[in-house]
């Protein structure tokens, strides 16, 4: 009996694991990506409003409050922008026309993570959003609410997900 319940207990680990994906795995089938855009007037209003408004860690109180989950809103008008932004300063004006905004917060386990370069592919009807982090070794076991933000050309659609990749420094 106990030879019994080993096999059918170890099939049963083989089947859990075998559809488990490994954190840095990339999914397969994938668009081309969109990458979010870094330079004109828009980009840099947007980047010195985080820059100047809110001291480096604390970005994602106007959008998350103090929540402790992992979160990411998209943004493809201006109203949802006013329903989420609890901040004090104005945030900058976008073109919804051309552009889509997203901004999340991800729950690290250890401190001093940074977002190296993100990638957003749509998978059927839906966005997946890649944002690629330093893997640190030997971190501050700590949770840290790793913020990030970006503007990419105007996405027709609002379901979104997002990976967290590290990769090595």
């Amino acid at each position: 009996m106990k030879k019994k319940l080993f096999i059918l207990l170890s099939f049963l680990l083989m089947i859990i694991t075998a559809g488990c994906s490994k954190d840095n795995e990339i999914d397969t089938n994938l668009s081309e990506p969109y990458y979010p855009i870094q330079e004109g007037n828009i980009y840099a209003a947007i980047n010195d409003f985080f820059k100047f408004n809110y001291p480096q860690g604390d970005e994602y109180k106007c959008f998350f409050g103090e929540s402790d989950k992992s979160q990411c809103l998209l943004f493809n008008k201006k109203e949802d922008i006013d329903i989420h932004f609890s901040g004090n300063a104005s945030f900058p004006d976008i073109d919804f026309d051309n552009y889509t905004l997203i901004v999340g917060q991800e729950i690290m386990p250890e401190a001093f993570h940074s977002v190296l370069h993100q990638k957003l592919y749509y998978v059927e009807d839906k966005l997946k959003l890649y944002v690629y982090v330093p893997q640190i070794e030997g971190g501050y076991a700590m949770i840290q609410h790793l913020f990030y933000w970006g503007l990419f050309p105007k996405m027709h659609s609002s379901n979104i997900s997002v990976k967290i990749i590290k990769e090595p420094v």
